[in-house]
């Protein structure tokens, strides 16, 4: 690695000069409004720009240091932490850490960028036949100049933190980095939006970091539980202590998305009174049938507008009015995905309780074999003279098909239908305004 690679404290020596003053002149635009023009164009497409002038360098400098990024780097791809550790060295400049407004820590891709930088001395990487034993104060040194980034990030808006199947040894370095993370963060009001996204063999460590997690404005929270590529052994935990976080983060809340490949998950977050007054937008993972996130939903979040289902059907039916149980009454958007099939019969019962309902999507509820009685029985159950945008999967489209949803939603303004190939995918698609 580069002399100058050795100490972290001396790599941001310079800083990105400042925005040059324009001159007096109408047709010249001032700096903060070519930001803003910069600012729809892809990061790559924004650096070519530096070459223009001293201005636009200046510009795209401003650009380069938005998004503090450890993610994607392949095990075979170690040189690209050389340039990494260069960024984290420049991004501990206070003037340039100010610019961060979104970070994402992938911590298996830290884990590699800390064994990198412990065991790589002046001129030798990984790809050199050199037996370099690792340096601990090295190590030491790269998380120290993280913290120093992080906590000049006044800027910073947005945080995403992805905990993979990594070995259950690394743990404790994980939740002592996340935590010391959030502690070192100023100020956290600052941050509206949070991403987990968490492997399976780590639900313990999630509750154990959630106490930490300090965001008193947050507005946007995502958790996304799924199994990645790890295999290893998962111990059973209680996930109802996710609700210490949702009590926390709750109050201020606008759009909360739970998506997770083991749906009793959802069940147990949101089997809670937590109050969150001010959300707007749902999306849930969830199984048909558990009528715990009903409640949750029907009592916890009074000003719901968007609510986004993703249902996993189980082999039986423990209870057949989940969605006739539902009482929204300031709902404005519905999209309902079934992800496996079932007995339409025994799914839409009765009728839907939101009567400011304007825009309906469906998908998945249909087979290649379903009847129109079957489509019939559907659209009695969302049957509303408010809905003005439907986008619905069928099995096939005639006649009786458009009949059906004109005589069911009269206010029509919009209508797309896809119809069902043998094989689930879409054939056909019907725009009608």
């Amino acid at each position: 690695m580069a002399e100058s690679n050795r100490s972290l404290i001396s790599v941001a020596s310079s800083l990105v000069p400042s925005l040059p003053q324009t001159p007096n002149s109408a047709a010249t635009l001032p700096p903060e409004i070519w930001c803003k023009i910069l600012s729809h164009l892809p990061p790559t497409e924004v650096m070519r720009v530096r070459r223009v002038n001293s201005l636009f360098y200046a510009v795209a400098l401003d650009h380069r240091f938005h998004h503090f990024k450890i993610e994607g780097i392949a095990d075979d791809e170690t040189h690209k932490f050389d340039a990494l550790v260069r960024f984290v060295g420049d991004a501990m400049s206070p003037a340039l850490a100010g610019r961060i407004k979104h970070i994402t820590l992938c911590m298996d891709q830290l884990e590699m960028l800390q064994k990198f930088y412990a065991f790589t001395a002046m001129g030798a990487t990984f790809n050199d036949n050199v037996a370099i034993p690792p340096d601990r104060m090295r190590a030491l040194e790269l998380i120290s100049a993280f913290f120093r980034v992080f906590e000049n990030a006044r800027a910073l808006n947005k945080v995403r933190l992805i905990l993979c199947g990594t070995a259950n040894h690394y743990d404790p370095f994980e939740l002592r980095f996340t935590q010391e993370f959030w502690r070192r963060l100023s100020p956290p009001k600052c941050i509206t939006a949070l991403e987990l996204e968490v492997d399976v063999t780590k639900l313990a460590l999630l509750l154990e970091l959630a106490p930490s997690i300090v965001a008193p404005c947050l507005k946007e929270l995502s958790i996304l539980i799924e199994r990645y590529w790890s295999r290893s052994p998962r111990e059973k935990v209680d996930f109802r202590r996710i609700h210490g976080l949702f009590e926390q983060l709750g109050p201020s809340l606008e759009t909360l998305t739970f998506k997770t490949t083991i749906k009793r998950l959802a069940t147990s977050a949101f089997d809670n009174d937590i109050v969150m007054p001010e959300l707007r937008e749902l999306e849930l993972d969830v199984r048909f049938g558990d009528l715990e996130p009903v409640r949750a939903i029907n009592a916890n979040y009074p000003a719901l507008a968007e609510l986004t289902l993703h249902m996993w059907m189980p082999a039986t039916l423990s209870d057949s009015q989940w969605f006739s149980s539902l009482n929204l009454p300031n709902l404005r958007v519905l999209r309902v995905t079934l992800e496996a099939r079932a007995q339409l019969a025994t799914i839409w019962r009765g009728t839907l309780d939101a009567p400011r309902l304007e825009k309906l999507c469906l998908s998945g509820c249909f087979t290649r074999r379903s009847t129109p009685r079957e489509l019939t029985q559907l659209c009695k159950f969302f049957k509303s003279a408010s809905v003005v945008v439907l986008e619905i999967e069928v099995a096939e489209i005639d006649e009786f098909v458009v009949d059906t949803l004109a005589m069911a939603f009269p206010n029509l303004q919009s209508l797309r239908i896809w119809a069902l190939k043998p094989k689930g995918r879409v054939s056909f698609f019907l725009c009608l305004v």
